[in-house]
């Protein structure tokens, strides 16, 4: 299961991403990722996305440990969906040129960057 988990994470990782607003992208996903931090019911149709943000950040950091060495980040084990949340966001905001890439691959890069292994 570990492993199917984490190939699964690979993968989206590696994802192509596209300027469309398919929900790969940055820019699809930060509306999303910020209407889960500030629990506002989504619009009739939006809570996959919601879900989808949430779902894919938590994925990405439950597979910190198994990552090999070198892409290895170290959350806090007190770290809670929401910090991890807003770890993306933030970093997202941080890097608009970047928000055309792939929502997953920018995810991983935010918690990679906040929280480098030792």
């Amino acid at each position: 299961m570990a492993r199917t988990l984490i190939a699964l994470v690979m993968l989206l990782i590696a994802a192509p991403g596209s300027a469309q607003e398919d929900l790969k992208s940055g820019n699809a996903m930060l509306p999303h990722c910020k209407r889960a931090l500030s629990y506002i019911p989504p619009a009739s149709g939006a809570e996959v996305p919601l879900a989808l943000c949430m779902g894919a950040v938590m994925g990405i950091a439950s597979t910190a440990d198994r990552l090999p060495p070198e892409a290895r980040f170290c959350p806090p084990p007190s770290v809670t969906p929401d910090q991890l949340v807003r770890v993306v966001v933030q970093y997202l905001e941080a890097h608009p040129a970047r928000l055309h890439e792939n929502f997953f691959q920018l995810a991983y890069q935010a918690m990679h960057a906040a929280w480098p292994c030792n």
